[in-house]
């Protein structure tokens, strides 16, 4: 089979096609009823499949651009910005549904050939607001905020992979569509702002790489930290640490507190490094913190301050071994491995 080159504006121009088409055949149907021919059932325009509140649309129109993202697990940060994201009929390694065979039931439905070249597939991401940051945490712990072209870029309201496809929407025109028109691209499944994406993405497309902790407690949570920035530096990408809040105050300070510490410890080193504030963490992420106290029961209580004593002696450690550690070079001028320093 020989593939097909395409490009994102071809696919645009057969999904223009084929939504013509489908809009055309409603407003076909509805004459006929009320001609009393055919069909006398009532045709009704496109009814919001998901939970999409009028201000989180709104506020995703305005800010679209600046929301571009995409998560990514920890080891796959140093390939990502060699290389490039892949697609999943490139590489086989995917966080999300492992099946090639829907994800092209999907993407035909979109007007990508079947048998398009691989890498010419769409990519995927989402608008980073609270909604995208909260239900595509399976996705990695690393996030990487793009600038594209508004032109490589559409858009479905909810994760494409439901059983019930939706039409896509060009970037371009999801931030200039009234809302009631945007419910055809709707979908039930995850109400997160999912968006395909074409053409290169790779190392000039990153605007920032952010690392998204959730305990940072461990030893196993120090690497996959020391990891991300080892890999972000090198390639000249500053990198944010925001932790992704509980739904308890004081673990969240806690983590924090460690946080800090091996922030500060990264910084001596001559990383270009920045921590999140714990607020501003808790708005992205709209996470509620509830002071310990408000817990139906105060068993946990002495837990939180067991954890919180363990503090100064965890993040001492954490420092020693980042000392230690050979990704990083004491001279502030070199940032490789230390086996490639001159």
């Amino acid at each position: 089979m020989v593939s097909v080159s395409y490009t994102h504006l071809d696919v645009y121009k057969r999904q223009a096609k084929l939504s013509s088409q489908r809009e055309k055949s409603g407003e076909r149907a509805a004459k006929k009823a009320e001609a009393g021919l055919g069909t006398t059932s009532k045709v009704e325009s496109p009814k919001w499949r998901g939970n999409f509140p009028k201000e989180q649309v709104a506020a995703a129109q305005k800010n679209a651009e600046k929301l571009l993202a995409t998560r990514i697990p920890v080891d796959a940060l140093d390939d990502v910005l060699k290389n490039g994201l892949k697609t999943q009929f490139e590489d086989i390694r995917t966080q999300g549904g492992n099946s090639k065979g829907a994800r092209d039931r999907t993407e035909s439905f979109w007007g990508v050939p079947k048998d398009a070249r691989p890498d010419q597939r769409p990519k995927y991401g989402f608008l980073a607001d609270k909604k995208g940051l909260s239900k595509t945490s399976g996705y990695g712990q690393v996030l990487l905020n793009l600038e594209l072209d508004p032109g490589q870029v559409s858009v479905t309201l909810g994760d494409s992979g439901s059983d019930v496809p939706s039409d896509v929407v060009s970037l371009k025109d999801f931030k200039e569509k009234e809302y009631d028109d945007l419910a055809r691209y709707s979908n039930p499944r995850d109400d997160y702002i999912e968006t395909q994406m074409r053409g290169n993405i790779g190392r000039e497309q990153i605007k920032s790489v952010e690392f998204l902790p959730e305990a940072m407690a461990t030893k196993a949570d120090l690497n996959k930290l020391l990891d991300v920035a080892d890999v972000a530096n090198r390639a000249g990408l500053p990198l944010k640490v925001t932790q992704q809040p509980g739904d308890i105050l004081e673990p969240a300070q806690n983590t924090q507190q460690r946080l800090s510490g091996v922030v500060e410890a990264l910084k001596a080193k001559g990383l270009d490094i920045e921590l999140t504030p714990l607020n501003e963490a808790v708005e992205r992420f709209g996470t509620k913190l509830k002071s310990v106290t408000d817990l139906p029961s105060k068993a946990l209580a002495p837990i939180y301050a067991e954890d919180a004593a363990k503090i100064p002696s965890q993040v001492e450690g954490f420092q020693k071994d980042i000392d230690q550690d050979t990704r990083f070079s004491k001279a502030k001028d070199c940032l490789l491995y230390t086996s490639r320093c001159v």
